[in-house]
């Protein structure tokens, strides 16, 4: 079975489209592509339901939608006998894991998906960078082992795109960092409970020269992402 659940729903001109038909045009290109089943996850700081979270003005510039659209144009869709998902991705705040599970509560979701754009008010794949901030190495050890705290917080079904950060800023031997310090950062995400790790494709395309050194992140059994062994 081949599925996809990290959709954001855009109108052909890549405006916001939280609407049913927009939905079921997914639905179509994805079964023309031989997709089996999709999932939608909009990025939560859209919504206003969730403003209290944000401090960034990233975040809060976008945030300015109504959650409930969205929620009810998928769920329409699912109604209707299609094959896709209600899900979500939430930008995890540190200190706010509690917040982020309220605010979440009221909603059907099929899945969550955790992420990490910005940390300590600089930008994981935004400008002014982390890792331009404070240097690759302190940024790539600060970003996993955030990543790894949300993971433990209990928010999250999968984690996405985890290696988000190579592709912003100078990048260092990601072979040496993943065996030592990352991998084993990521491999505890990874066998966490009920935790999946979401890998960018985008990103593999970008970067395809590294996809034999993310060393082996899966669970063997095709859960998760296999790589080669570190």
């Amino acid at each position: 079975m081949i599925v996809d659940y990290h959709m954001h729903l855009r109108a052909p001109d890549e405006s916001i489209d939280h609407t049913v038909e927009a939905a079921e045009r997914f639905v179509a290109v994805a079964a023309e592509r031989g997709v089996d089943e999709i999932g939608f996850t909009e990025h939560v700081y859209y919504f206003e339901q969730t403003r209290h979270l944000w401090s960034m003005p990233y975040h809060l510039e976008r945030c300015v939608y109504d959650i409930e659209p969205y929620v009810g144009a998928v769920l329409e869709a699912k109604r209707r006998g299609h094959p896709i998902k209600l899900g979500i991705e939430v930008d995890y705040e540190p200190g706010r894991e509690e917040e982020t599970a309220d605010a979440l509560a009221p909603y059907p979701w099929d899945y969550v998906l955790g992420s990490i754009h910005f940390l300590d008010g600089l930008g994981i794949d935004a400008v002014p960078s982390l890792v331009d901030s404070v240097g690759p190495e302190a940024a790539w050890s600060r970003y996993y082992e955030t990543l790894a705290s949300a993971a433990r917080s209990g928010l999250f079904d999968s984690l996405a795109h985890p290696d988000l950060i190579k592709f912003h800023g100078e990048e260092i031997d990601w072979g040496d960092f993943v065996c030592v310090e990352g991998g084993e950062v990521v491999r505890q995400i990874a066998a966490g409970e009920e935790s999946t790790v979401d890998f960018w494709v985008e990103g593999f395309d970008a970067a395809v020269e590294n996809l034999g050194e993310t060393g082996d992140l899966g669970d063997g059994e095709g859960r998760n992402s296999g790589f080669s062994e570190c």
